[in-house]
């Protein structure tokens, strides 16, 4: 076993857990759009409850938005990673047809952003939707434990 059978089990076993990452990561994003979104359903089936209690409909209205900010961020994280995975495919596709003496003329860039910048700005865009996706969920946490006599 040689040195380039060394390299290509490497090869293998990165390739392998890079897309478990990218397997992991899209479920991640996808499990935080559906939570935003039920929890977006749960706050306006509860704001109807609040109708006297000015303060706590305005904290649950304040906890609405920032979910949906959350659920906006979601979005954007799929979209983001669509065109990542896009652009990562023209450069491995040119990388190959290089090696072939066959040239690629396709841009490696989109909006003068390259697949490693989408990259960042995916996980970027994902840590933000959970940071509000649990600042959200204080909120209501807080607005329901003092309305708790509502909820009988």
């Amino acid at each position: 076993m040689g040195a380039n059978d060394d390299d290509s089990l490497l090869d293998a076993r990165y390739v392998r857990w890079q897309g478990l990452s990218i397997a992991q990561l899209t479920v991640a994003i996808g499990v935080m759009s559906a939570w935003s979104a039920g929890a977006v359903v749960y706050g306006v089936s509860f704001l109807h409850l609040l109708d006297h209690h000015s303060c706590s409909r305005g904290w649950l209205l304040g906890a609405i938005v920032v979910l949906l900010l959350a659920s906006a961020l979601s979005f954007f994280a799929v979209v983001s990673r669509t065109l990542d995975f896009k652009l990562t495919a023209r450069k491995v596709r040119k990388r190959v047809l290089d090696k072939r003496g066959n040239p690629y003329t396709k841009s490696l860039t989109l909006a003068s952003l390259t697949a490693d910048q989408f990259g960042k700005f995916t996980w970027v865009l994902f840590s933000g939707s959970v940071l509000l996706f649990a600042v959200r969920l204080t909120i209501v946490s807080i607005t329901v434990g003092i309305n708790l006599d509502l909820m009988k």
